[in-house]
């Protein structure tokens, strides 16, 4: 994965690398990693340290993060990045069953 360096704290995922954390991101749709649905609410705040459930690397304290309980009850935390790809994505699948 890209990260952005030049601080003592690890780095947000980089722009740069959507398309690796999409990917990550259509496994865990797939495999029932990350829910299929968003949910009606999502708090932000700061990281604490613990693992992103979008990309996989650790949401440090300097870093935002959407975080949210999935319907079987899990807490969810991901990178505001890897929260927008999440989001897209369960959307674009809502629409394409639509269709």
């Amino acid at each position: 994965m890209t990260v952005i360096t030049g601080g003592s704290e690890p780095a947000a995922p980089a722009m740069s690398d959507v398309a690796g954390i999409r990917a990550r991101i259509l496994l865990k749709l797939d495999t029932g990693g990350l829910p299929n649905d968003i949910p009606t609410k999502v708090e932000g705040g700061f990281g604490d340290g613990v693992a992103c459930d979008g990309c996989g690397e650790q949401i440090s304290a300097s870093q935002a993060e959407h975080d949210f309980t999935s319907p079987d009850g899990r807490v969810m935390r991901l990178h505001i990045t890897c929260s927008g790809v999440w989001q897209a994505e369960v959307l674009k699948r809502h629409a394409e069953r639509s269709a």
